[in-house]
């Protein structure tokens, strides 16, 4: 049998091989990095509740993956040079839980730069890389109102500081469309519901234990509508702040002035409620303003001769309440329903420069 000659066909390969291989520049290596030599990401630590998160399943699936075939990750652990993960949080959490000695990973172009924790602008780009990498899939549930409200929370507090103002309600509703699949009306409750620090709410959601309504509804103590007929006799306090421009300008004057005195605490030269560092919760001070409104009111009401008081510590009663008009309690109509709505409109400003128009004092009141 004459013996084959495959020189032609191995000479036409080696001058076809420069041709054959891929772009260096187009390939993705996938390698098996040691667990111990990982790092998580600052922010992504922010953005996910790891301390909560039920990670059985994942651990159960990834020991037996090992087993069977020596590495135990199907999803790859994306990391920069540096070895900080990018997206694969919860399979590093797994492994070192499980003790597993190797992750599979492959390098992203990215490098963690630790500027991005300080630097607004930095952050914000950071943000938007986590965002892209950890999208919607098997590794988690990007879409679940936990991890939504937490991620449009970092998203709000890194805008405020490069802008000085937080998002406004048209920007909230913008990033709802681009980030969510939520209606712009739930997301708007959820967000609220979120401000009052309700997680507890927002996981029942999560869990269809509760609807977005009813969540809304406890977290901010929504009432009922009152059957009770409309009282003639009562009160027309719409009338009298319109009557009574110069009160109107008082209660705004004593709020604005109670909110610059309490963003002007300091401590050690630092202004501590807006401080990057060792600030207040966003919510928290949304919280104060109402109550600094409320308190301004209620000191105007006073001035004009009524013996207007606030709750103080009986929580969940009307905010203001004037004591033997027409020898009996007149109550002024709970605000703490509507106030979210101020609040959106006047935190589209800077803090340092709220200022509130007549209009948005008067809805109030009716």
């Amino acid at each position: 049998m004459p013996q084959a000659n495959y020189e032609p066909k191995i000479e036409q390969v080696v001058q076809d091989y420069p041709n054959q291989m891929p772009n260096p520049n187009q390939i993705q290596v996938i390698f098996l990095m040691d667990t111990k030599d990982l790092k998580p990401h600052p922010l992504n630590e922010k953005l996910y509740n790891f301390d909560d998160d039920d990670r059985s399943d994942l651990r159960i699936s990834m020991t037996q993956t090992y087993k069977d075939n020596g590495y135990p990750n199907t999803e790859i652990v994306y990391i920069d040079k540096n070895n900080v993960i990018y997206s694969g949080h919860r399979r590093w959490y797994s492994a070192k839980e499980e003790k597993i000695p190797v992750l599979r990973c492959m390098r992203i172009e990215d490098t963690f730069d630790k500027k991005c924790l300080t630097d607004p602008v930095l952050k914000r780009k950071e943000l938007d890389t986590l965002s892209n990498l950890n999208y919607p899939g098997t590794k988690r549930n990007e879409l679940a109102w936990e991890v939504v409200l937490k991620k449009y929370d970092e998203y709000n507090k890194t805008d405020e500081k490069i802008t000085g103002h937080f998002y406004t309600p048209k920007q909230r509703n913008i990033w709802c469309r681009q980030n969510t699949k939520y209606s712009v009306e739930n997301f708007k409750k959820m967000v609220e519901i979120y401000e009052v620090n309700r997680i507890d709410l927002i996981k029942k959601v999560d869990l269809t234990d509760i609807s977005v309504n009813n969540a809304w509804k406890e977290a901010l103590n929504i009432q009922p509508a009152s059957n009770v007929k409309y009282d003639p006799d009562r009160k027309n306090w719409v009338q009298f702040f319109k009557d009574k421009p110069e009160c109107m300008k008082k209660v705004m004057k004593y709020a604005n002035d109670m909110y610059n005195q309490y963003v002007n605490i300091s401590i050690n030269g630092k202004s501590i409620p807006l401080d990057d560092v060792h600030g207040h919760e966003q919510n928290v001070i949304s919280a104060n303003l109402s109550h600094f409104y409320m308190s301004a009111v209620s000191l105007v009401l006073e001035e004009e001769g009524f013996k207007s008081y606030t709750p103080r510590e009986e929580a969940g009663l009307p905010d203001i309440r004037i004591k033997d008009y027409l020898k009996k309690d007149i109550i002024l109509k709970e605000w703490k329903s509507k106030l979210l709505n101020l609040m959106d409109m006047v935190l589209e400003l800077p803090y340092q420069q709220v200022q509130v128009q007549q209009e948005l004092f008067l809805i109030h009141f009716y």
